[in-house]
């Protein structure tokens, strides 16, 4: 196989994280050497992963291969051997107080120690990319140091900040937070966001429906509909879900803070539902239990090996320094291809309704996703203790070569009405605790009407949506599943340049592969004339 980057954008895109290289392992190493559409660090990140493979995967039995094998079950391709947790949120508050040893910092005195500070820890935290998925709530590690600067110097300082994580993390994997409370870190990074126009990092708003305010709120989706960012985090129902503190990282991943997920595995629901040829009560009774159990054999494989073998927890200085605890980690249970698995469900059963449309076949995806829960709940797992033992459900966004639908969305341009979506999907993510990947895509009235927008997100969180994405139609950013590109890369893609983002690549994979650019827009006018239901 001759390793692009991209191998044919029009035909078949291949981008290495999710390529099948074959041969010895040097063959599979020279052929990412030989590659002209990789970049250093690409190379260097593809051969690692080519070594981690060559090691002998955890023990699991035979059944659990089969499911694999079978494509039921999936580890993300997160290597054989994993010798790091998949997502890691350190608590970089404890550097902006105490600084650290192991990086030889001292505790920041002005904003230019605390940017500084940020910078070198950023550049020392792994995760499954090898640099950091999550860079905390910004707002609150800045804030106090805003008046140790001029207004100007503040401004040119966070532009400053903002490009070199674009410029070091070049991943639109790494997301930053800002806190659900008003400050003009958060405004300026707001305004710098429509100025500097980057996709790294990735970027959320944790929306506190009683405390942020309403101007607030607006402002950041002015810039999602321009920008495709930031996501807008219901901050009160998720802070029930993880009391002890939370952050948004990677995609939509919600996972507690000063820990993480040691690793996200995830099923293919649209498989289960052809395995058992549609029929409801087997799918239920035996497909998910099955599933389940492979699910969590393979859960405790991973992570039993990154606890006990991998040295992770006894050598980090993220550990050692506690920016981040053993006891704050869970793992990830995804689930993908929902509107597949309906879809052949309802043809199996002469259903004439469609998923999100019908009420019949709604609540069959409703019986999916709560039987999912109640086998997750099962199972106890010894390392998972910030989740009492339980794997936690996670609506998974896909991959780039995934041809079914990411999570428990509606299938691209079939999606409903949005009050009836929220219906839908409120009911659905009281089940989901780590993370869903809902995303409402706006036509050209909703530049002028963004506080239109702001009362649809305000009813959808009263209803029990714990997340809502937000884009548009003249959005200069493409959301694919999670994360994002510009939409002048496309054109590059063609050509087969490389790049400097590797999500530019799978973004334009998920392209083609999901049909990402197919989402049915939402035109505001639809709202006022039929009336905004979902506020009520």
């Amino acid at each position: 196989m001759k390793t692009r980057r991209v191998i044919s954008y029009e035909k078949e895109p291949t981008a290495i994280q999710h390529a099948k290289l074959t041969g010895s392992v040097a063959e599979k190493a020279l052929s990412i050497i030989r590659s002209r559409s990789l970049t250093y660090q690409q190379k260097l990140r593809a051969l690692a992963k080519v070594a981690e493979d060559s090691i002998p995967y955890p023990e699991l039995s035979d059944h659990t291969l089969k499911l694999m094998k079978e494509g039921i079950l999936h580890d993300l391709d997160e290597g054989h051997a994993p010798y790091r947790p998949r997502y890691i949120l350190p608590d970089y508050m404890k550097l902006i107080e105490n600084g650290s040893k192991f990086l030889e910092i001292e505790p920041p005195k002005n904003m230019y120690d605390a940017i500084g500070a940020l910078i070198s820890m950023y550049a020392n935290v792994p995760s499954i990319t090898s640099y950091p998925v999550y860079l905390g709530d910004i707002d609150k590690l800045l804030q106090p140091f805003v008046k140790t600067v001029s207004s100007s110097e503040l401004v040119n300082l966070l532009i400053m900040f903002w490009r070199i994580i674009d410029r070091m993390l070049p991943d639109a994997f790494v997301h930053a937070n800002l806190s659900p409370n008003d400050n003009i870190i958060t405004r300026k990074l707001l305004d710098i966001e429509l100025k500097v126009k980057q996709v790294v990092p990735n970027l959320t708003l944790k929306f506190d429906l009683e405390h942020t305010p309403r101007d607030l709120v607006i402002k950041a989706i002015v810039n999602a509909l321009h920008l495709s960012k930031p996501y807008l985090v219901n901050d009160i129902l998720v802070r029930k879900d993880w009391p002890q503190g939370y952050g948004v990282a990677s995609c939509y991943n919600i996972l507690p803070y000063a820990g993480g997920s040691f690793t996200l595995i995830r099923v293919n629901l649209y498989r289960i539902a052809t395995k058992y040829n549609g029929d409801i009560d087997l799918i239920l009774n035996e497909g998910i239990p099955e599933v389940v159990k492979a699910a969590a054999e393979l859960v405790e494989a991973r992570t039993s090996f990154i606890v006990e073998e991998s040295g992770f927890f006894e050598t980090s200085f993220l550990v050692n320094e506690e920016f981040i605890y053993e006891d704050n980690f869970t793992a990830m249970f995804g689930i993908y291809a929902l509107a597949e698995a309906l879809e052949y469900i309802a043809k199996a059963n002469n259903l004439k309704g469609e998923y999100g449309y019908d009420e019949e076949v709604n609540k069959i995806a409703i019986n999916i996703i709560e039987k999912l829960y109640n086998e997750v709940e099962k199972y106890h797992i010894k390392y998972l203790k910030a989740s009492n033992g339980k794997m936690v459900l996670h609506s998974q966004a896909g991959i780039s070569t995934d041809k079914e639908t990411p999570g428990i969305r509606v299938k691209y341009g079939k999606e409903p009405h949005p009050y009836d979506y929220v219906e839908l999907l409120s009911i659905m993510h009281k089940y989901i605790k780590a993370g869903t990947s809902e995303i409402f895509t706006f036509n050209q009235t909703a530049r002028h009407n963004p506080e239109a927008v702001y009362d649809i997100v305000v009813g959808a969180f009263k209803k029990g949506m714990k997340f809502f994405s937000i884009t548009s139609t003249f959005s200069e950013f493409i959301r694919v599943t999670g994360y994002l590109i510009k939409k002048e890369d496309l054109e590059k893609f063609k050509e087969g340049k490389v790049a400097r983002h590797d999500t530019a690549y799978l973004g334009a994979e998920a392209v083609i592969n999901q049909r990402a650019l197919s989402r049915r827009p939402l035109g505001l006018d639809e709202l006022f004339k039929l009336g905004l239901r979902v506020t009520q």
